[in-house]
């Protein structure tokens, strides 16, 4: 069984799971959204503008099906290309997640690539550091940043929502790394969260070169 889907447009352009999932939001008015914390805040700006909410949940489809075992009505999505439809499915297969984007594609009419809107930018880093370092760093560097900054999120790494943008700080599971996402709807928005995460991550623990 298929369980992860690439979309593409009209057009040839591949689109990203966040864009595919507003396609989605718009056309079957979906006001419950389970998403992954390294989903882009562009489902959370959609879901919002008509009067519905996102839930977080940690990286990994299991965390969307549970929802849907839970009896979870909506969308999930995640960054990686799963997606749980909640519409009589408890799991992320590719062709139930085709046909719910025909059909919202259906109510809403015209080309798919119409309603497809922009990506912020965005950029991953990564940092080499030991099994045990790199946790110890994580969760110093939440202690840190929820004493500073209202929306933070600590489920699965820390994540922070700012003005300019947001960044996910995570220690990967099977590497010896902490990895971190950016996003910015502008190249200096980046710029200022890459510097304001490199540093507190130095005030953390981590040492960079």
């Amino acid at each position: 069984m298929a369980t992860r889907v690439i979309f593409y447009d009209e057009r040839g352009r591949a689109l990203a799971p966040e864009q595919v999932a507003v396609v989605m939001i718009n056309g079957h008015r979906v006001k419950r959204v389970v998403a992954n914390v390294e989903c882009s805040s562009l489902v959370d700006r959609y879901v919002e503008s008509i009067g519905g909410s996102v839930e977080r949940v940690p990286v990994g489809r299991i965390y969307l099906i549970y929802k849907a075992l839970k009896g979870v009505e909506g969308l999930g999505v995640e960054s990686s290309g799963h997606f749980v439809t909640y519409s009589g499915a408890n799991l992320d297969d590719g062709i139930t997640t085709l046909l719910y984007l025909l059909e919202a594609l259906g109510k809403l009419g015209g080309k798919l690539s119409s309603h497809v809107p922009p990506m912020p930018l965005s950029k991953r880093l990564k940092f080499e550091v030991g099994d045990e370092k790199k946790f110890e760093i994580v969760e110093k560097l939440k202690e840190n940043l929820a004493s500073k900054y209202r929306r933070v999120t600590t489920i699965d790494g820390v994540r922070v929502d700012l003005d300019e943008g947001w960044f996910l700080v995570r220690p990967s599971n099977t590497e010896p790394v902490i990895r971190v996402t950016l996003e910015a709807e502008s190249t200096e928005g980046l710029k200022t969260l890459e510097s304001l995460v490199k540093e507190e991550l130095r005030r953390a623990g981590l040492s960079m070169a």
